[in-house]
């Protein structure tokens, strides 16, 4: 749109819009002020995801009205040990010697109770491609627009156990 082709009431009300403030005893004319507040508005990124703390507060500031019920958030925060594990487990190919995948298993669900030596019979059965399938399925349900999953370590058996198993080396 030419904005030399609008009045000056149509570009103050467009500035206001495009939420700026029309300045009269500025030494920019008003189509340049209006050139400002649009090239400022198409440069500004949106806002895709409220943060948690937006949504509690409405429009007056007070506590977001509720009906009694909510949905308690589950702490999603992975420990960097952890984080670090998930990343060398993304790294294992096939070759990947299944103590070193059992190793970085172990260390992602350490608080979780688990039988002696089960993480190597997970790593031994299932390639390590499996795996991270499922780890990137259990990390996107813990998205805070999915479900919570109060165990991830049986819930991981679970899924993996549906996975096709690695091929035997039979000659």
């Amino acid at each position: 749109m030419n904005t030399l082709s609008l009045s000056k009431d149509e570009a103050i009300r467009r500035i206001s819009q495009l939420d700026g403030t029309y300045d009269p005893d500025s030494s920019l004319s008003i189509w340049d002020q209006l050139s400002a507040c649009e090239s400022l508005h198409e440069s500004t990124p949106i806002k895709e995801h409220t943060t948690l703390e937006e949504k509690k507060t409405d429009e007056d500031g007070n506590g977001m009205r509720c009906n009694g019920s909510y949905k308690r958030s589950a702490n999603t925060l992975l420990s960097q040990t952890k984080h670090d594990a998930i990343a060398q487990l993304k790294l294992c190919n096939y070759r990947t010697n299944p103590a070193k995948t059992s190793a970085l298993l172990e260390d992602i669900f350490s608080d979780y109770r688990s039988d002696e030596g089960y993480w190597f019979s997970v790593a031994q059965r299932w390639p390590p491609r499996r795996i991270n399938q499922v780890m990137n399925y259990l990390i996107k349900l813990e998205s805070p627009d999915h479900v919570t999953v109060r165990n991830p370590a049986a819930y991981f058996t679970f899924l993996i156990r549906r996975r096709v198993e690695r091929k035997s080396n039979k000659y």
